[in-house]
């Protein structure tokens, strides 16, 4: 036996350049940085005037994408568990801080 694997592991989910860009383009951000920096758990503090650089709808719209079953980024389709994992990559993309 292969051994058991849950659903969101599968090679199907991996999240490569091509996805990340796709969705850097989704998120209304730069798809073309040359690199990121990321903070796992998504810790972080934002201010208020960096947060309120974005309008209502567009965080709206990041909760839509958080809220749907599978989102297809490079042609690939990603459920919810990983659409929320790759947000942890580019909250600061998001927020537009360093």
């Amino acid at each position: 036996s292969m051994g058991w694997s849950p659903h969101w592991a599968s090679p199907e989910q991996k999240i490569d350049a091509p996805v990340m860009k796709d969705f850097l383009r989704l998120i209304g951000c730069d798809p073309d940085i040359g690199s990121f920096r990321w903070t796992q758990g998504a810790q972080f503090a934002v201010t208020r005037e960096q947060i309120q650089k974005r309008t209502k709808s567009y965080y709206e719209r990041l909760f839509d994408l958080t809220q749907r079953e599978w989102v297809e980024l490079a042609g690939r389709r990603f459920d919810n568990h990983h659409v929320a994992w790759i947000f942890e990559f580019f909250w600061r993309n998001v927020f537009g801080v360093g």
